[in-house]
């Protein structure tokens, strides 16, 4: 996926997210940043909670690349139970759309909110 942002600023949004909680994909849960890596631009989150079947959980690394037109955008993922093609292009777009800065992360009510409860360890 290319995102219309330069790379650092792309980067300077994932790299400096903030643990978070809210219904994605129709998964209410929490994500949280566990690693972030400046040299190579890839950052990598874990998300959990609870879907109609009981609970997931999912490990997104997501790399960034500078592109001629602004960033590419992989995404990797690791989830169990295995989702449907549809979530994870659900989490794929949510994602972009924080790079881009277009959307603030998604809460219950569709919009994220900080989870302060959660601590990042950098």
């Amino acid at each position: 996926m290319i995102l219309e942002t330069p790379l650092d600023e792309a980067w300077a949004t994932l790299s400096t997210l903030a643990p978070a909680r809210g219904t994605l994909a129709g998964h209410t849960g929490t994500a949280t940043l566990e690693e972030a890596d400046d040299d190579t631009h890839t950052a990598r989150l874990r998300l959990q909670g609870t879907g109609p079947n009981g609970p997931v959980t999912a490990t997104v690394t997501a790399t960034l690349e500078p592109v001629d037109t602004g960033t590419r955008l992989h995404l990797a993922t690791r989830t169990y139970p295995p989702p449907h093609a549809d979530d994870i292009q659900v989490i794929a777009n949510t994602i972009a759309a924080w790079l881009a800065r277009r959307v603030e992360p998604p809460t219950p009510r569709g919009r994220w909110v900080p989870a302060s409860i959660f601590k990042r360890n950098r």
